[in-house]
């Protein structure tokens, strides 16, 4: 652990504590950092995408364990196997697929090549962050044996 964990992180931070030339400037960076607002703005960003997708990846993945737990539906070999598929595609996948489905010139943002009327979901941004990160924690909930839903 020593090695693996807490050796990088001290070098993370010893870093985060000098400037450019290698010169030990204490807190200055973190200073810097939380009096521009861009900045700042940005971490602001991140705790609001990491907390909409926390909570809408645990209260979709309890939704879907429980009713492959504690319903009759049938085929629950095969949703389980469904909710574990982010588990064996490539990382880039959920991200490469919402572009071509919902990016500018996307399949749903262009109706179906103008069959349809265009559903925009302003992918590039919070929402757009957060899609892809929803599917990746989704099968931990559902992560059980399904030895039992024959």
């Amino acid at each position: 652990m020593v090695v693996i964990v807490l050796l990088p992180l001290f070098q993370l931070l010893s870093k985060s504590m000098t400037d450019r030339d290698g010169y030990f400037v204490g807190i200055a960076n973190f200073i810097y950092y939380f009096n521009t607002p861009a900045l700042s703005g940005s971490l602001g960003n991140s705790l609001f995408v990491s907390l909409i997708t926390t909570l809408l990846a645990v209260s979709l993945g309890f939704v879907y364990a429980y009713a492959l737990t504690r319903t009759c539906i049938p085929a629950k070999g095969f949703f389980w196997g469904l909710a574990m598929m982010p588990l064996f595609a490539p990382t880039l996948l959920n991200g490469i697929a919402l572009i071509y489905l919902f990016g500018r010139k996307g399949l749903f943002t262009q109706g179906f090549f103008g069959a349809f009327p265009g559903v925009d979901i302003h992918l590039y941004g919070s929402v757009g962050s957060s899609c892809p990160r929803r599917s990746t924690p989704f099968p931990r909930p559902c992560s059980s044996s399904p030895s039992h839903w024959a």
